[in-house]
C-alpha cells in the first residue's frame, strides 16, 4: 500500500490533472490527499470524471468553496471510511484488501497562522486520545519544528515551534524518515530574497512502525 500527500495547488488546470494522472500510474498510488486543489466549484464534477472509475474519490466539501482537501484511493485494494473532515484535516480509517491490516490516517493541510493552527494541534490530540490502533499522520502542516528547518527569512515566532513541538510530542508520534529535497517549501523569489521551510511532515505511532517497519 502506497500512501501519498501533495500540495497540487491549480487542479482546474489541464496540464496539472495530466501531472496528478501521471503521479497514480508511475508511482502506484494507493491513497492520496490533494492539498489546496483550489478547484472552481463549478469545475469540481469536471475535474473529477477525468479520472479513473478504479479511483473513489472524497471531497471536504463543507469546508470552503476552494476545496482543500481531496482523497482519492484505489477502490479495489483498500476500504475506507471517513471519521472526520474538519478544515485543516481529513480523518479515516483504511482497511487494506488481501490483508488483515487496518489502521488510521490523518492528512493534514494546517491553515497560515499560528492561532488558527490550534484548532488543528487540539483535534490531533483528541483523536489521539480514542486511537489503539495503527496512526498516520502526513501532509502540509504550513509549521516549522525547529529553527534548522527554515533558510533565510525573518526567524521563526518561538510561539510556532513550542506549539507544533508540544502537540507532536503529546500525541506520541514519531517522524518518519525523509528523503529527496531538503526543503519541501520555497517562496520562489528572486535569489537574494528567497526562503526555504520545511513545513511537509509525516509522523507514525508505534503500531504503525509495527507494520510498516
Amino acid at each position: 500500500m502506497i500512501i501519498s500527500s501533495w500540495n497540487i495547488r491549480g487542479l482546474n488546470k489541464r496540464y496539472k490533472q495530466n501531472e496528478l494522472k501521471a503521479f497514480f500510474l508511475n508511482l502506484n498510488i494507493t491513497l492520496l490527499g490533494c492539498l489546496e486543489t483550489r478547484i472552481n466549484p463549478r469545475s469540481v464534477n469536471k475535474v473529477k470524471i477525468k479520472f479513473s472509475k478504479d479511483w473513489k474519490k472524497h471531497l471536504v466539501e463543507a469546508i470552503s468553496n476552494n476545496k482543500r482537501i481531496w482523497l482519492f484511493w484505489k477502490e479495489s485494494m483498500v476500504q475506507v471510511h471517513i471519521h472526520l473532515a474538519t478544515p485543516q484535516m481529513l480523518h479515516y480509517q483504511v482497511k487494506e484488501k488481501g490483508s488483515n491490516f487496518s489502521g488510521y490516517i490523518t492528512f493534514v493541510y494546517g491553515k497560515n497562522k499560528i492561532n488558527e493552527r490550534r484548532d488543528l494541534w487540539e483535534q490531533l490530540r483528541q483523536i489521539h486520545s480514542n486511537m489503539q490502533e495503527a496512526w498516520l499522520v502526513i501532509g502540509d502542516f504550513n509549521n516549522v519544528l525547529s529553527v534548522h528547518d527554515q533558510l533565510n527569512g525573518q526567524p521563526m515566532h518561538q510561539t510556532e515551534l513550542v506549539e507544533f513541538e508540544d502537540c507532536i510530542r503529546d500525541i506520541g508520534l514519531g517522524q518518519l524518515n525523509r528523503k529527496g529535497c531538503q526543503w519541501s517549501w520555497c517562496n520562489k523569489k528572486d535569489v537574494e530574497d528567497r526562503i526555504y521551510r520545511n513545513i511537509d511532515w509525516a509522523f507514525e505511532n508505534a503500531s504503525w512502525l509495527t507494520h510498516y517497519k
